[in-house]
């Protein structure tokens, strides 16, 4: 088990944690970054700071927003647009070349509110980086869940399966991503399917894992062991959780900027081919 510190930023009118990378961590499965935007209450005036990134490109890669509070926007150079709120996330898989550009709703920014969010990037395997690029929103009522207690603790299934329930987010590699509620003084356990790696980030508030503790935006992360890991809350207040992880990835990959691909000359091409319009651009 390894603990993981992340370090603090600012975007788009937000405080952040950059998780991962780090030198300690460069993968989880699939899952190579992540940005945690931490919960708190947002005014207008601090969002006008920054509508969003701006639209840019990826390639090699998904994107996927996670909205446990707040609303986030999405507008793509394929034509699409929409907006989720609570509950709810953007899954971009930008294949071969997409621009897009994701921030906070206009409607939003006039009111203000409570904003918690996250954005992990999942590698693509070599035979999926040259597909079409594909978006989908998926609203917080398309997400499955189960209730795992009479205290009310849930487990909702962004990507992959667990028991009995399946997100409907198509994957290559298998990877997953789960958000557990976990109710004031239970447990959960998790055990680790054989080849999966895993990694769990305290979301909001702090958690016992295998008996230590994992304080709020840090992240413990497990190799390839067979062993069931225990969650307990001591607190009497619900802690936010984040599961996730999958095969390792086990391919060779390159990043620069927004981009990753299998090398150097991958990189190239995908600056080439944006400098060439190919991606075509955000209307």
């Amino acid at each position: 088990m390894k603990r993981i510190k992340g370090q603090k930023g600012h975007l788009m009118g937000m405080d952040y944690v950059r998780v991962m990378p780090q030198p300690q961590l460069q993968t989880v499965g699939s899952f190579f970054f992540l940005d945690h935007f931490y919960e708190r209450e947002i005014t207008p005036k601090e969002l006008s700071d920054s509508r969003g990134t701006g639209a840019h490109p990826h390639r090699g890669i998904t994107t996927v927003t996670y909205v446990i509070k707040g609303e986030n926007e999405h507008k793509d150079s394929l034509g699409n647009r929409a907006i989720v709120t609570s509950g709810g996330m953007q899954w971009m898989k930008a294949g071969r070349g997409i621009i897009h550009d994701e921030g906070v709703p206009e409607s939003f920014l006039k009111r203000g509110g409570p904003m918690h969010m996250m954005q992990f990037w999942v590698l693509l395997g070599e035979n999926e980086r040259e597909d079409a690029a594909l978006y989908l929103p998926v609203p917080h009522d398309d997400i499955p869940q189960l209730e795992l207690d009479k205290a009310g603790s849930v487990l909702k299934v962004l990507i992959g399966e667990f028991c009995v329930s399946k997100s409907k987010v198509k994957t290559g590699k298998p990877h997953f991503l789960f958000h557990l509620s976990l109710q004031g003084k239970q447990v959960f356990y998790y055990t680790l399917p054989e080849n999966t790696e895993l990694a769990i980030l305290a979301a909001k508030g702090s958690v016992e894992v295998q008996n230590e503790e994992l304080t709020q935006s840090d992240l413990f992360a497990f190799g390839e062991v067979d062993e069931t890991i225990k969650l307990y809350n001591p607190s009497d207040e619900t802690v936010e959780i984040m599961l996730f992880g999958g095969e390792p990835f086990g391919e060779r990959f390159y990043s620069h900027g927004p981009f990753v691909m299998g090398d150097r000359e991958g990189i190239a091409t995908a600056y080439n081919d944006l400098y060439a319009g190919k991606y075509g651009e955000v209307l």
